[in-house]
Parts: structure tokens; C-alpha cells; sequence
């Protein structure tokens, strides 16, 4: 999908974003850490400390899913993008706008498995932070991260490093085959479907 796409440029991407990019700029996906909900406000605060020190990155935050927390952690964003000029949050970029703001960033921090799977195709580092995506394969452009403030920030400028980009240039999506779909296909066209056993409904007892 991302291959096919056409990619909107910058200059028309701000446009429809009504946002005036700096020459650096951060995409931030952050979503609650359902298997951290004792930590997860104490977690984000430190999260929120740490990007509130990036003054010279226009900052592009997409809102969260609906897990566990979600509503405390919009409350903050709404907060912080009011307080910071440089932030902005949006609902939804929607599929195109979405991979065009993945071209143009200059790296992605949060822990959605968007930094993962999908912002490797565009040669760009990640910052993933905590463990919402531990236990999954993790490309060389990925750098993990604690929520302490100052790794965040270290790790930031690991990532932004000369010698890191051009790593991350070099290197391929592991998440990314050709054809794909119809390989899965000719799979599924092996495969005896005759006797799939159905699921039998059970009343629950009183």
C-alpha cells in the first residue's frame, strides 16, 4: 500500500493540516499501556516531560486508541498542544495523509506499532517507548526506550545522529514482502476446508 500510494508534498500537506512545519519535524503516537495501568499516568507524564524539551520540532500528535486510559491521556494533549505553539493533535490523519506526514517527519516517538511495522518503509528511526510492543520483531531503525525523561532525550539524539540516519537509510523493512496477498492466496487454496470444526454455542448456567 505504502508503494503505491501517491504521496502528497510537503508544502500541500501543510495546507490541508493548516500547520506551518519547522525544519524538524516529530510524529508522536502514544497509547495507554494496558499492561502497566498502576504506572501509566506516572509513565506518560515522564513521556510529556521529555517532548516538552523538543522547542525546535513542530510536533504532530495523532490521538489515541480506545484502551483502558485513553481519556486521561487526550486530556493531557489537549493541554499540552494549548501550552506548546510548536504541537498540534489530530483526530485522525486519515490513509492518505497519514504515509505523506511519514515522509516528511524526521522520526516517530511513542509506542504504536506504527513505528514498528510501517515508518521503516520510509527509512525513518523510531523512538518506541515502553513496553506496549515488546515481543514483537523489531527493525534496526527501532530504538527502545524506558519513560525516564532523560533517555527519551538521549535516545532522541541517538536517533537524529548522522551515523544512525544513515544506518537507517541502508536498512530494509523486515515486515514488508512482495505480493503478499496473493501468496496467502495460494496458501489458503491448499488447504482442506471440508472438515473445519465449527464452534458449538453453550447456555451458561443460572
Amino acid at each position: 500500500s505504502i508503494k503505491k500510494i501517491k504521496l502528497i508534498k510537503k508544502s500541500k500537506l501543510e495546507k490541508k493540516l493548516n500547520i506551518k512545519f519547522k525544519n524538524k519535524i516529530a510524529l508522536i503516537s502514544y497509547h495507554p499501556e494496558t499492561l502497566e495501568k498502576t504506572r501509566g499516568q506516572r509513565n506518560f507524564k515522564n513521556f510529556l516531560n521529555a517532548i516538552s524539551k523538543l522547542k525546535n520540532y513542530t510536533l504532530v500528535f495523532t490521538k489515541p486508541n480506545a484502551d483502558f486510559g485513553y481519556k486521561y491521556i487526550v486530556k493531557k494533549l489537549n493541554n499540552f498542544t494549548k501550552k506548546n505553539k510548536n504541537s498540534f493533535l489530530i483526530k485522525s490523519l486519515g490513509h492518505d495523509q497519514y504515509f505523506s506526514l511519514c515522509r516528511h517527519i524526521n522520526l516517530m516517538i511513542g509506542n504504536s506499532s506504527s513505528g514498528i511495522i510501517e515508518i521503516p518503509s520510509f527509512k525513518k528511526p523510531t523512538i518506541n517507548i515502553g513496553k506496549r510492543q515488546n515481543g514483537r520483531l523489531k527493525p534496526t531503525s527501532v530504538i527502545d526506550s524506558s519513560h525516564n525523561s532523560k533517555e527519551i532525550l538521549n535516545k532522541i539524539t541517538l536517533a537524529t545522529s548522522n551515523r544512525f540516519l544513515k544506518k537507517s537509510k541502508s536498512m530494509s523493512n523486515p515486515y514488508y514482502q512482495s505480493n503478499t496477498s496473493k501468496k496467502i492466496k495460494n496458501i489458503l487454496k491448499k488447504i482442506e476446508l471440508k472438515n473445519l470444526i465449527f464452534k458449538v454455542s453453550k447456555k451458561l448456567s443460572k
